[in-house]
């Protein structure tokens, strides 16, 4: 479901027809707006996984780089009673051009969700290299106090790496990836029962 830059490279506009690279500025709208439209590609599969017997506990979602980005958007939109079962984000954060416009949005809670865990946000994990040249370290810094901030019970975790804008492949990342789908895996898909 990869829907920009014809070939299947990003989830959302980040080079203009020029292929130059957008600037993350204020005033920015280009990637927003195509993140915007990613996001709600993500939103209905997510759905669709939920109308066929996929409690939303069951889902899980990682994305790499702008896929990261996008599965950040997830986490914050899907909390309380519709909370996925995790978002693990690598060498991603939000854009940073939301980050300083004061666009990143937090989850909308109904009062029928009230008490004190059942708005909580979906549980992420953000891996990040400390040579990563493409996303920046304040901005996954900034991410996290952005989701952080969604419920005072949100459960956040940032681990930093010694590598660049990669994927994992050191033993350290694997094991604390591990760790977090050993806490957050149902043991049983809704269709074990099935088969």
């Amino acid at each position: 479901i990869i829907p920009e830059t014809g070939g299947g490279r990003a989830w959302f506009q980040i080079f203009d027809d020029d292929w130059n690279l957008i600037q993350p500025v204020k005033r920015e709208r280009r990637r927003m707006e195509s993140l915007a439209r990613a996001s709600k590609l993500l939103s209905t599969t997510i759905e669709s996984l939920h109308s066929h017997g996929w409690p939303y506990s069951h889902i899980h979602i990682l994305g790499f780089s702008n896929g990261g980005t996008v599965a950040l958007r997830a986490a914050q939109s899907y909390c309380g009673l519709r909370r996925l079962g995790g978002v693990v984000a690598i060498s991603a954060s939000l854009l940073p051009e939301e980050l300083m416009g004061g666009h990143a949005e937090g989850c909308k809670v109904s009062k029928s969700e009230g008490g004190d865990q059942s708005g909580c946000p979906t549980r992420v994990l953000i891996t990040h290299g400390a040579r990563d040249q493409v996303v920046s370290r304040a901005d996954v810094e900034e991410t996290v106090k952005v989701l952080r901030s969604m419920h005072a019970a949100a459960r956040v975790d940032l681990h930093s790496f010694a590598k660049g804008h990669e994927m994992p492949k050191y033993e350290d990342e694997m094991r604390i990836l591990m760790e977090f789908w050993s806490e957050t895996l149902k043991a049983r898909s809704p269709f074990d029962s099935m088969m």
